[in-house]
């Protein structure tokens, strides 16, 4: 998920993901994610812990099977 390699996912990273695997409305559904599992808001998915959230919302809400 991380384009461009510096380590974090923005939203729009996110959002092209979403895309690429064809889902619908993937800017909202990023906004939503982001919502919910950026716990400092700084607009970034730089932790292990939201990126383990994030995880877990994309299988709930998604509806996606993620092997790590």
């Amino acid at each position: 998920m991380d384009g461009n390699g510096d380590g974090v996912i923005s939203k729009k990273e996110l959002e092209k993901v979403i895309r690429s695997l064809g889902l619908s409305f993937p800017s909202w559904k990023a906004k939503r994610a982001f919502a919910a599992v950026d716990s400092n808001e700084n607009g970034l998915i730089d932790t292990d812990e939201e990126l383990k959230e994030l995880i877990e919302f994309a299988q709930t809400n998604w509806g996606l099977v993620i092997y790590e």
